[in-house]
């Protein structure tokens, strides 16, 4: 009887520091983005109070192609920061395409920088492309330079906007509850 009981208090403690530990996680991930979220809306109010047109400061992309592989796979997400100035050649950038894309943004290596006037114009090219890209690409056009990639996150975006997992999300937050209530029950009945 004793051994049971200590049994049961040791699979409740484990229970309840997993729960903490996901909960913990949470709030942090949660946090992460709320900063980032900030950050990023805050800067375009700056940006439009001082009336100047900028591109976001920073971006998530999900790479649709396979354009760049080996360096960035098809369904890889890319993070991209924005920098005024100082593309070099070997960066990859994001950048606004013109009809020839269907104006998609395209996550391409830059091949060749040239100075035109007082602004640099560049060629860039996929990786795993053979040709360069027909089109020339201003600064005005630049997203922002890749700072890294997260591999198969495409995968994940494309996991959860499925209107299944809302339901086996929904679920196991019932079954969570359920099981948080019944072992609680049965804890608060040890007690008395």
């Amino acid at each position: 009887m004793e051994n049971e009981k200590i049994k049961q208090n040791s699979w409740l403690s484990f229970f309840h520091f997993i729960t903490r530990s996901v909960f913990i996680f949470s709030f942090i991930v949660m946090g992460g983005i709320l900063f980032l979220f900030f950050l990023y809306f805050g800067d375009l109010l700056i940006n439009s109070i001082t009336n100047t047109h900028k591109k976001p400061l920073f971006g998530v992309y999900i790479i649709a192609s396979k354009s760049m592989v080996p360096s960035i796979n098809f369904q890889d997400g890319i993070f991209i920061k924005r920098i005024q100035s100082g593309y070099q050649v070997g960066d990859i950038i994001t950048f606004s395409s013109d009809s020839y894309y269907e104006g998609k943004p395209i996550t391409h290596r830059i091949i060749e920088k040239v100075k035109d006037k007082k602004k640099f114009i560049y060629t860039t090219k996929g990786d795993n492309n053979s040709t360069v890209d027909p089109i020339e690409v201003k600064e005005k056009d630049i997203y922002g330079k890749v700072l890294f990639r997260i591999p198969k996150l495409g995968y994940i975006q494309e996991f959860f906007s499925s209107f299944s997992i809302y339901l086996v999300l929904i679920f196991l937050i019932l079954f969570g509850f359920l099981l948080h209530r019944v072992f609680w029950k049965r804890r608060k009945e040890k007690l008395t």
